[in-house]
């Protein structure tokens, strides 16, 4: 496959992640608003430009790791894992308003996000610390689905 098609195929399946986990946030922002958030709380503004900062160097670092002949396979699988898990949670969370059960997914996306950025590291020591901000965001939104259910 040509790497233009991988990055075209990677853009899509980015945006896919993206507008699917929108969807769901969406659907749930009438009831998030209603939950009890802890006092040093992030502003709402910020969520959405983190999320497209993290998909846009996500897509970056994919498509320049999809120019390599070696260790492609499984970054994009824990990538494709990585995905689902975001989806999920924002399924979870927002729209079922299931916290304790987001918070169990959210863990284990935690994990797949460092997988993932261990293999990019395999890659390129570049790539590694564009990546770091995923996550790190993740382990932030750990910390504050934790608090909600706390809280709730």
């Amino acid at each position: 496959m040509k790497n233009s098609t991988k990055c075209i195929l990677t853009a899509l399946s980015v945006i896919a992640v993206a507008v699917t986990g929108s969807i769901f946030t969406y659907i749930g922002q009438q009831w998030y608003g209603t939950l009890d958030k802890p006092s040093q709380w992030p502003p709402n503004y910020l969520f959405p430009i983190v999320w497209s900062v993290i998909y846009l160097l996500t897509f970056v670092t994919l498509c320049n790791i999809a120019n390599k002949n070696e260790g492609q396979k499984a970054v994009f699988v824990t990538a494709a894992v990585n995905g689902v898990l975001n989806v999920v949670w924002c399924l979870t969370f927002f729209t079922l308003r299931q916290i304790f059960p987001a918070l169990a997914v959210i863990l284990v996306n935690l994990t797949a996000s460092v997988l993932l950025v261990l293999q990019v590291r395999r890659n390129g020591k570049l790539w590694f610390y564009v990546m770091l901000i995923y996550p790190v965001w993740i382990t932030l939104a750990t910390a504050l689905n934790g608090a909600i259910w706390i809280l709730n």
